[in-house]
């Protein structure tokens, strides 16, 4: 039997017979890849257990490493910029050049830690990396963040592969969100390209590497291309002391989505500056919509006046809520007017209906539904525009397009900002242009509606896979409806869910109506065909369904179980095992993980730890470390073997197995006695037991993935 050891390639626990991790294949004892970048092993701030270099440029070093607090991988990025500082060899502490360099060094050192203060807020926004911590060790700084698994979207893209738009606005569309609210606190990134957009095993986008204090540390340098990304970066930021903003963020972003769909990168921002030939995607070939294409044109001008200014100004143009009209670069051009939608039909049943709305679930502004209104009293055959006003979207849509008009949505309201809606039920119309007895001769067949938006807000659920009659039961647990849109041709089994608008993770107003596509099941399988059935389990459902195509089977959800230990949306059991000889359109039901349950932090301050270890443990919620201190620093009421503090705030809503570190008072504070703490794994001998148990579970259950890992590489 070999000890357990740590590999520090990858921060598995495996059986060590040798050196060489069976995971991931690293030597443990291997020397780092550079003089200067400090050795596997290495301990930071007394916690963080340091393994191999992930990435290192010019700016900094980012290691794998362990929380050894927290029992968990994450990724630490050290501030070391080169033109102003090194390490030398076989010293921790950084060495920072002396006159101008060091006065770099410690500006940029100051806006590094700022920036990770700032984005440790975030911790809950999804599409960009979550900041754990920083401090200030070995003359330099630290960043600690979540260490993800997957590649980056250079990589994925390659030399000229592309996507279409449509998966291109799946994949920005979280960074958008993200960017909107990280903008709101003065924060820029400064250096969005595709190789700072990483793509998550799990499906996730996450955006890396803000360059602020990169830009700090080196603006003085002579070399341009270690802060600036040609074809990528606007002309602001060739300047000192250019006039950046979020709107410096949005070019860089339209820039590679430009080169996501083309598979080109723009020509450099300088010399678009002297002659602009960025050529229109649908130019080349590209098919996407023209108010998309302004978008991103729009957000692509050189000249900041006339660029798109906003995440939220370019989330509205890039999803046509309203007609876009090209700004001419270096002129701004006038207010935008609204005009007739020119989405096309997608769905078969109520297909413009879907479409017209499609951008608008997209956003989470708006979803339709609520109580119904019979609009029997509208006169079609007048010749006049009638009254849509006070009548549900959903019912009075369809009747309007047979009688040759189409219902094009202007705006929502949302209840809360305006009082005068607050009894209009969701998907209501609340106002229209023109107005009522308008001829319809006039109106080119377009009558505009601005609809109630409701109040009150959900997030879209995962469908795909579902039974019709499981998707109705999960909607209605979320506030949400479901209605059959269509059926399609899939390997999803019949009269499963194998497709769904809008997608998983958006916020809906509450009461939605979420639309499905169900499955045939007609897809071309050889029912005489014998199949060994591989082994699904580890790989996501979309992947399955890919695997069900190419083998000749069907496949649904059988149900999806809360886990500690398996990644949410992988499937964790399937209903024929692996290597079981089955007949070619056989159907396979699998179990999928839903992640750790949410659960509510209790509040246990002023408890004594037994009565405390019942609430955290209750269920085996929460995994619990103890700290003991004298209760002088807490207020001399609290009794010995007191909870005086914990870690998770009362309310908060974290997942199961989270950590809490619950501080105890030892009493008073002897008069001969230093002040102090001491940790402890323990209160009772039940609780610790059960502490004990629940730890030795999740690390059995995260040793047992044997399977190679990808990491971000970090300039």
């Amino acid at each position: 039997m070999g000890k357990q050891e740590r590999c520090l390639g990858c921060m598995e626990i495996y059986e060590s017979f040798d050196s060489i991790c069976p995971y991931c294949g690293y030597l443990n004892g291997s020397p780092p890849d550079e003089m200067y970048h400090l050795h596997p092993g290495t301990v930071l701030a007394k916690r963080y257990l340091l393994g191999k270099v992930l990435g290192f440029g010019g700016f900094g070093i980012t290691y794998i490493g362990w929380d050894q607090l927290l029992m968990r991988k994450v990724a630490v990025k050290e501030y070391l910029p080169g033109e102003c500082s090194t390490r030398i060899p076989g010293d921790e502490k950084v060495t920072i050049f002396e006159g101008e360099k060091g006065e770099q060094f410690y500006k940029g050192i100051d806006t590094f830690l700022d920036e990770a203060r700032k984005l440790m807020q975030f911790q809950n926004l999804d599409g960009i990396v979550k900041v754990y911590d920083c401090f200030e060790e070995n003359a330099t700084a630290y960043i600690v963040m979540e260490c993800l698994e997957g590649q980056t979207l250079a990589k994925r893209l390659g030399k000229n592969y592309k996507l279409s738009m449509e998966e291109t606005l799946d994949m920005v569309m979280p960074i958008i969100s993200a960017l909107k609210e990280i903008h709101k606190t003065g924060l820029i990134h400064r250096d969005i390209a595709p190789d700072n957009i990483f793509l998550l095993n799990n499906g996730e986008v996450k955006l890396l590497d803000f360059g602020s204090a990169r830009y700090i540390a080196l603006a003085q340098s002579k070399s341009l291309s270690v802060i600036i990304k040609p074809g990528y970066a606007p002309p602001e930021q060739y300047q000192t002391h250019g006039n950046q903003g979020p709107w410096t963020d949005v070019y860089s972003l339209a820039a590679t989505m430009y080169r996501m769909i083309t598979g080109i990168v723009p020509e450099d921002a300088m010399e678009r500056l002297a002659e602009d030939t960025l050529v229109p995607p649908s130019k080349l070939g590209i098919k996407l919509l023209k108010d998309q294409e302004n978008a991103l044109l729009n957000a692509l001008n050189t000249v900041v006046k006339s660029r798109t200014q906003s995440m939220d100004e370019l989330e509205e143009q890039l999803l046509s809520l309203k007609a876009v009209e090209r700004q001419k670069d270096g002129k701004v051009g006038q207010p935008q007017r609204k005009k007739k939608s020119v989405l096309k039909v997608a769905l078969a049943t109520a297909a413009c209906c879907a479409i017209a709305v499609g951008a608008l679930f997209g956003t989470g502004t708006i979803k339709l539904g609520g109580k119904s209104t019979t609009p029997s009293d509208i006169d079609y055959s007048s010749g006049l525009v009638g009254n849509y006003v006070g009548f549900n979207y959903d019912d009075v849509y369809q009747t309007a397009i047979a009688n040759g008009v189409y219902l094009e949505i202007l705006d929502t309201k949302n209840q809360i900002n305006d009082q005068k809606l607050k009894d209009e039920t969701i998907g209501t119309i609340i106002s229209q242009t023109p107005e009522a007895g308008t001829p319809l001769k006039d109106t080119e067949g377009t009558v505009g509606v601005v609809l109630s938006a409701g109040t009150q807000t959900t997030t879209v659920k995962d469908f795909v896979g579902l039974s019709e009659e499981a998707a109705k039961i999960l909607a209605e647990k979320n506030n949400m409806k479901v209605t059959v849109m269509e059926e399609q041709n899939s390997n999803v089994v019949r009269d499963y869910v194998c497709a769904q608008e809008p997608y998983e993770g958006y916020k809906v107003p509450k009461g939605s109506m979420i639309y499905l596509a169900v499955s045939k099941g007609e897809k071309n399988v050889d029912k005489t065909a014998r199949i060994k059935m591989p082994s699904l389990t580890g790989k996501t459902f979309e992947k399955a369904v890919e695997i069900a195509e190419k083998k000749g089977f069907y496949i649904g959800i059988q149900e999806r179980v809360n886990s500690t230990t398996e990644e949410k949306g992988t499937i964790i059991d399937q209903s024929v095992e692996k290597g079981k000889t089955i007949d070619g359109g056989s159907r396979v039901y699998v179990t999928v993980s839903d992640g750790p349950r949410k659960v509510e932090v209790p509040d246990v301050v002023g408890m004594d730890i037994g009565t405390g270890y019942e609430y955290l443990f209750m269920e085996e919620f929460f995994l619990v470390d103890v700290e003991e201190e004298y209760n002088d620093d807490y207020g001399s009421n609290y009794a010995k073997d007191t909870i005086m503090k914990q870690s998770l705030k009362a309310g908060t809503v974290v997942d199961e197995g989270t950590v809490i570190v619950l501080t105890v008072s030892k009493g008073p504070k002897p008069a001969s006695s230093s002040s102090g703490s001491s940790k402890t794994s323990s209160g009772s001998s039940g609780s610790s037991k059960k502490s004990s148990s629940s730890s030795s579970k999740k690390s059995s259950g995260s040793s047992s993935k044997k399977k190679s890992k990808t990491y971000i590489s970090w300039d």
